[in-house]
């Protein structure tokens, strides 16, 4: 791009529990390789809240990181596909993948 601009980001943990933010029940992520850096400040929500999660995951080390973040939180993570199939393996995904990842007991 010819042009950049700065902006002031903050964690989603931040962004809810710091600024008073309604907690969700569902939380979509789709930030183009982002979610690398976004998952891990939300340990918080995903530990008390629980929601279930949206995620298009970019990259081998985004797969990688997100996998042990949220099997490390009891997430089951599944296929964003009909019947959400849950996914036992990481040889399974792509560098592009698409995830549901449900916390145990919904």
């Amino acid at each position: 791009y010819r042009e950049s601009i700065e902006v002031d980001g903050v964690s989603i943990d931040e962004f809810i529990y710091r600024s008073g933010n309604p907690v969700p029940d569902i939380l979509k992520i789709d930030i183009e390789g982002g979610e690398i850096f976004a998952l891990p400040g939300m340990i918080r929500l995903l530990g008390e809240a629980r929601p279930v999660l949206f995620i298009e995951m970019h990259g081998s080390e985004a797969v990688q990181a997100g996998w042990e973040l949220l099997t490390g939180q009891n997430y089951q993570i599944c296929r964003m596909v009909p019947d959400y199939p849950p996914i036992n393996t990481l040889r399974e995904e792509d560098w592009k993948s698409y995830w549901v990842g449900f916390p145990d007991g919904r």
